[in-house]
């Protein structure tokens, strides 16, 4: 049984900003980067574990896979059968900050 997918605001935020600046260069890769996206967390979704680990931080352990070049964070709970999104960064760009 799939994942229910929960987006933070961050997360939702993130989202936002990168199809508005894809979508002023050329609508069409808007699309197909929301649609990347989409499709790695449907994957994800089924198979959360088939996904790179970052170093664990005081709330757990993050994960992180590709969707095209944006690189999705985020993080499992079996016990509520939940993905939570927590960040999406291009890869280009720094890591997110998770210290406490």
């Amino acid at each position: 049984m799939p994942l229910e997918v929960h987006w933070s605001r961050l997360a939702r935020r993130d989202l936002v900003r990168i199809l508005e600046y894809c979508g002023q260069r050329d609508p069409d890769w808007a699309i197909a980067v929301d649609e990347a996206i989409a499709t790695k967390l449907e994957f994800l979704s089924e198979f959360p574990y088939l996904s790179d680990p970052l170093p664990p931080t005081s709330r757990g352990e993050r994960r992180e896979a590709l969707a095209g070049d944006y690189r999705i964070v985020f993080s499992v709970n079996e016990d509520e059968q939940r993905l939570y999104v927590i960040s999406l960064r291009h890869v280009r760009q720094a890591d997110p900050d998770f210290s406490e």
